[in-house]
């Protein structure tokens, strides 16, 4: 039986709590009509950790201005963590044709830097 939730939008925060570990932030790239990347940056993806079972989750959000680059990221890194709270988050479960299963899309309009409640 296929679920009822497949390919709806969901408030993210019905599944992740409020914050996560900020790991890596990756330039993400437009794609054509034939599947192929582009050259043409159209957002950003967050490679996070939730901070409950620490998980770890990708997030979208567009091109925005960050409020922390990954170099600043990198020059942080061993010294401590970096909390975020995603702003308007959204989870879509999909069914993947690659892993035949079925995954999370998780977007977000954009993030902020927050202090740690762990």
């Amino acid at each position: 039986m296929a679920t009822a939730l497949l390919g709806k939008l969901l408030p993210l925060s019905i599944i992740y709590p409020e914050s996560f570990i900020l790991l890596k932030i990756s330039p993400r790239m437009e794609y054509d009509i034939n599947g192929n990347p582009t050259d043409k940056q159209c957002g950003y993806t967050l490679r996070c950790a939730e901070t409950k079972e620490f998980d770890k989750v990708r997030i979208k959000v567009p091109l925005i201005k960050l409020p922390i680059t990954q170099e600043e990221l990198d020059d942080i890194k061993g010294q401590k963590r970096v909390f975020i709270k995603v702003i308007n988050g959204r989870i879509k479960p999909y069914y993947s044709t690659v892993t035949k299963t079925i995954e999370d899309s998780i977007e977000a309009d954009g993030f902020e830097i927050v202090e740690s409640k762990l």
